[in-house]
């Protein structure tokens, strides 16, 4: 009789112990999503936050509105609970905050994970100028972003990829390792912030500060002043016009194309070489400093 007590006991335990490992470390498939859409109408000008944090990828894209109201529409497929978050979402105040995370329970070691879906976010507003901040956060998945205006964006992520079509605004963005890659910028002030990834601009109109680890940074079109820093990431900028532009790297080349608009002095600058070579072109304030701690530096112009 003892030894078929101390038998179901033992099994017992061995079932409790699956079901709290499965738990904690989330062991096999995470649960199904589920399709839905939600939409919220709001008056013109109500919301002037948007603040969205996600486990999925998202794909935000902003229109003009059709009737003079706000609106937000959120489509696409994630597991209940998150449906259930959605429902309970409203404007506080002048913010919406729309959270697609699951909630890490005490207990969970860690995160619980989710199957992969991009989900769709469509913002209309009756005035493009009245966003005054929009805030994105996520963990792994990539960032989609296309004709996003506001007074201030920002993207925050760790692993994933930002891809942005058109920014219109100061903005800021931010990964680990993921590449971030925008096809145009117009505002005051761009902010790059990544250790490993890719970064990569089409046309950018205005000032642009970046700082990467590893990854290479390449501007075609840069219209504004810059600051760069890179450690072993290569730098490739294109300027269009007079501005003042500072690159300093570790380990990296610096190459500079400059147009025949440009008015001011070059100099490039290698430690390792201890050579300096300096150049003053048409009469002007503006300059270029490119300065190298053991990489090559080019800075052509037009004449």
């Amino acid at each position: 009789m003892n030894r078929w007590i101390g038998i179901g006991l033992l099994a017992a335990g061995v079932l409790g112990l699956a079901a709290f490992t499965k738990d904690t470390l989330q062991l096999g498939n995470p649960p199904q999503n589920q399709t839905y859409e939600h939409h919220w109408e709001l008056p013109a000008g109500a919301m002037k936050q948007l603040d969205i944090q996600s486990d999925y990828e998202i794909a935000v894209q902003f229109v003009p509105s059709p009737d003079g109201q706000d609106h937000v529409t959120l489509k696409g497929a994630v597991i209940s609970s998150i449906r259930q978050q959605l429902a309970r979402s409203h404007l506080q105040g002048d913010a919406l905050q729309l959270n697609l995370g699951r909630q890490q329970q005490r207990w969970q070691l860690v995160k619980p994970r989710v199957q992969p879906h991009v989900q769709y976010i469509t913002v209309q507003l009756a005035q493009p100028d009245s966003l005054q901040l929009a805030n994105f956060r996520l963990s792994s998945a990539q960032t989609n972003l296309n004709h996003v205006q506001a007074k201030q964006i920002r993207v925050q992520s760790g692993s994933g990829r930002i891809k942005a079509q058109q920014l219109d605004g100061n903005t800021e963005l931010t990964t680990s390792s993921g590449d971030i890659s925008i096809h145009t910028w117009n505002g005051s002030k761009l902010n790059l912030h990544s250790g490993s990834g890719q970064l990569q601009i089409g046309t950018a109109n205005g000032h642009v500060y970046t700082s990467t680890g590893s990854g290479a940074l390449q501007i075609d079109q840069l219209g504004g002043d810059a600051n760069i820093a890179s450690h072993s990431g290569n730098v490739k900028l294109m300027l269009t016009g007079s501005h003042d532009i500072d690159v300093h790297v570790r380990s990296a080349n610096i190459h500079i194309d400059a147009d025949s608009t440009f008015a001011g002095t070059y100099q490039a600058y290698v430690a390792n070489e201890q050579t300096e070579r300096s150049q003053t072109s048409a009469a002007g304030s503006a300059h270029i400093d490119a300065y190298s701690d053991s990489g090559q530096v080019t800075i052509k112009y037009d004449e």
